[in-house]
């Protein structure tokens, strides 16, 4: 019963993160009109946001496959947010908080 309600909000989680990712805005309704609204909005996704999404989770996966090699573990807050390190908030690239 533990494992279902992990996966539940395993999924929720997810949802809620996806539309950041892909840098498009939708209004929550619940679970099952987020995933519509997700896939209805997919078409509006800007690419440089994903781009800069997919190469944070590139980096942070490096850097913890190197701190296993190294046997250190690094720190994600060690990697500065992207958008506003190489000032990519100017060209369109969405961001969250």
């Amino acid at each position: 019963m533990l494992t279902g309600f992990k996966a539940g909000i395993g999924l929720v989680i997810v949802l809620d993160q996806v539309p950041k990712l892909a840098g498009i805005h939708i209004d929550k309704q619940g679970f099952f009109r987020d995933v519509l609204s997700v896939v209805q909005h997919l078409p509006e996704t800007s690419l440089i946001t994903l781009a800069v999404a997919a190469a944070t989770f590139a980096i942070l996966i490096g850097m913890e496959r190197l701190g296993r090699i190294r046997r250190r573990r690094w720190s994600p807050s060690a990697v500065p947010s992207p958008p506003l390190f190489f000032g990519l908030h100017a060209l369109g690239v969405s961001t969250s908080g």
